[in-house]
């Protein structure tokens, strides 16, 4: 989850130098660095069920599941980003233990203030990596998951899935189940009526 932008613009190399002399984490978009926004159980739990759920499908093939603190490197915008969650296949990325450069799969888990730039503007830079075949947001004021899959470029194919369904992401042939990114946690299958409807001017 990204926050505001600071206003002063740098180079990558400064925004490098920076971060790794940082408490706090920052990403690094359009020259600027971006604060990253505080996180809460709800989505610290989804992120570990997220982790847990790919790690099992992904380790046996030899693909690694980064924790928090390992950035991808979007090179065609030289921006640098943390993904809740990310998986990777490719053994270039083997060299660097913290900066990636080719997932195949990138997990946003989506909060109040950073559901509208994760599910538009931030999925238009990662779509920028070539080695990116789906792009999947995990919803936590209800039991909602989206997932944008590579096709033929440029396109790309939209799925929405719910409690009590599973997700198949075929180019990746992995297969989740909604619910299990949720437990522990008391997210409602449903979004709440009163978040969804419009109030009257």
């Amino acid at each position: 989850m990204a926050d505001a932008a600071c206003k002063v613009h740098m180079t990558a190399g400064e925004y490098l130098a920076l971060e790794a002399a940082s408490a706090e984490r920052h990403e690094f978009v359009d020259g600027a660095m971006v604060a990253m926004a505080g996180s809460t159980d709800t989505h610290n739990d989804i992120v570990y069920n997220t982790t847990v759920a790919l790690r099992g499908q992904f380790l046996p093939r030899g693909c690694k599941v980064p924790f928090s603190d390992v950035k991808v490197l979007v090179e065609r915008l030289d921006a640098y980003f943390y993904p809740d969650v990310f998986v990777t296949c490719d053994v270039r990325d083997r060299a660097d233990p913290v900066v990636k450069r080719h997932p195949c799969l990138i997990v946003e888990v989506l909060s109040k203030s950073t559901e509208d730039y994760d599910r538009g503007a931030k999925f238009q830079k990662y779509r920028r990596l070539d080695s990116l075949q789906a792009y999947v947001v995990v919803y936590t004021s209800h039991r909602q998951v989206d997932v944008l899959e590579r096709q033929d470029h440029p396109f790309w194919r939209y799925s929405t899935f719910s409690t009590g369904e599973a997700l198949h992401i075929e180019r990746l042939d992995i297969r989740l189940t909604v619910d299990d990114l949720y437990i522990g946690t008391n997210v409602p299958a449903e979004p709440d009526e009163a978040s969804t409807t419009a109030t009257p001017d």
